[in-house]
């Protein structure tokens, strides 16, 4: 963790977050930036476990909606975090990171597969911190974002206009992100530079959201940039950033 230039108070029951607030550590040993999915957010440590029993996956356009046996009236929110493990008999649906759209009993993330559904007979829905608060990339960018394919050749120039070419690592294919996030608020923009700054170009992280049927690969890791932010008009702001793919273990 880094240092960042934000200042943020640790968690408290008595307070009431909304969307976008974050709270800096929510125990003695756990100083993490937490930030709030939902409005309303009252009492809700961001510590408490959830866990339910899934009964169903189905995937739409490399999207797939897991459904569970809910109980209680606590649900998961867009950009919570969830783990679905163990599910059979298919465990394509086997999963950890960023929530894409929620509900009563089910989420959607990222996950690559046909358009076919599958009854869950095992596994569990886990959720890590509790679904009202998330540690992920859960901001969406805007529609001016676009992705560099970089590629490593090494490449040996020859007489006559000959060459010969060579991929010299496994990982020769990568991306690289321009990340627009335009007309935000103050808050989302506070929150969002907090989390860059958090990363600092070092810890890495996943990006959950699909664009169409493109860029569906849900382990995929990324590094951020030095980010820019523009102060568009009053309460309104742009930020621009890089995100690099790696390949950490």
């Amino acid at each position: 963790m880094a240092t960042t230039n934000y200042s943020f108070t640790f968690w408290h029951a008595n307070y009431t977050y909304t969307k976008w607030d974050v709270a800096q550590g929510a125990s003695s040993t756990d100083s993490r930036f937490f930030y709030s999915t939902t409005d309303g957010n009252l009492n809700t440590s961001p510590l408490a476990r959830f866990i339910y029993t899934p009964t169903n996956a189905a995937w739409d356009n490399n999207v797939v909606r897991v459904t569970f046996t809910q109980t209680g009236t606590t649900y998961f929110q867009p950009g919570s975090i969830v783990e679905v493990s163990n599910c059979s008999p298919n465990t394509a649906s086997n999963y950890s990171g960023v929530v894409l759209a929620a509900g009563p009993g089910y989420v959607d993330y990222l996950c690559p597969g046909l358009s076919t559904a599958d009854g869950i007979v095992a596994g569990q829905v886990v959720a890590p911190i509790h679904p009202y608060w998330t540690t992920g990339m859960w901001w969406i960018p805007s529609w001016s974002t676009q992705v560099k394919h970089n590629q490593i050749v090494v490449k040996s120039q020859l007489g006559e206009g000959y060459s010969q070419r060579q991929n010299p690592v496994i990982n020769s294919n990568s991306q690289t992100w321009t990340l627009t996030f335009a007309e935000r608020t103050d808050k989302e923009t506070t929150s969002l530079l907090n989390f860059l700054e958090d990363k600092c170009g070092s810890v890495a992280f996943k990006m959950p959201f699909p664009v169409g049927k493109l860029y569906m690969n849900n382990n995929l890791k990324y590094v951020n940039g030095e980010p820019t932010h523009s102060l568009n008009s009053y309460g309104l702001n742009t930020v621009q950033v890089d995100v690099t793919q790696v390949f950490d273990l």
